[in-house]
């Protein structure tokens, strides 16, 4: 590990990528060449994959800050304004169907991945969760716990920081929470299948992970 390089460097630097195979998932079940012809631009011109590179190969280590937040603002910023064009060129019921089953299957393969893991509390789920699920940058601090036992964890979102990338006209940030969701239930349900995941997007975004 270069001596630059902390653990939550790695920790994070995963988290983009899982984002990353997540749009490739959605783009491998898009035949529409318009769609592909877009993600092909919107690499070229915002960001490319990282795919499996090394960190220590590509970030700038006299900005590792900066540097990792500019590739979740692209990272992100690129899936939400390739999603938007997309529902312009297919029909959006569509589009969705085979986004929230992109998001569910990436869950539910590293929910399976982890269910070696002895996540046996909703306490060790929840932080498993953080492990894989996108949230900014860990100074962000998005989450509040509001109940916290062995067999439930509910939180709320007390900062949006997905909205500045999801302004699309057609897919909105609403959207995407509903991707979250269905990211989180199969992650969570696949990594112990004693618990369950609830989520609600009222009056406030509210979360749980409760033991049937």
């Amino acid at each position: 590990m270069s001596k630059f390089l902390a653990p939550v460097h790695f920790w994070l630097y995963g988290k983009i990528q899982i984002m990353e195979d997540i749009e490739k998932n959605i783009l491998e079940n898009i035949g529409n060449e318009a769609v592909q012809a877009k993600a092909a631009e919107l690499r070229s011109t915002i960001s490319d994959y990282i795919n499996d590179t090394p960190l220590e190969s590509v970030i700038d280590k006299g900005n590792i800050h900066g540097w990792l937040q500019d590739k979740i603002t692209k990272t992100e910023g690129r899936q939400a304004m390739l999603l938007d064009f997309a529902a312009t060129v297919m029909p959006k019921d569509e589009l969705i169907k085979t986004v929230l089953t992109a998001y569910g299957s990436e869950g539910r393969e590293l929910g399976n991945y982890r269910s070696d893991n002895e996540l046996n509390t909703a306490p060790e789920l929840f932080k498993s969760l953080g492990d894989v699920l996108l949230e900014g940058m860990p100074c962000d601090r998005v989450n509040v716990i509001t109940e916290n036992t062995v067999d439930k964890v509910k939180w709320d979102v007390v900062a949006c920081v997905h909205e500045k990338y999801w302004v699309g006209d057609r897919i909105t940030v609403t959207d995407y929470y509903d991707f979250r969701a269905a990211f989180t239930k199969a992650f969570i349900e696949n990594a112990n299948s004693e618990f369950t995941y609830d989520f609600t997007n009222d009056l406030g975004q509210k979360h749980s992970i409760t033991r049937r």
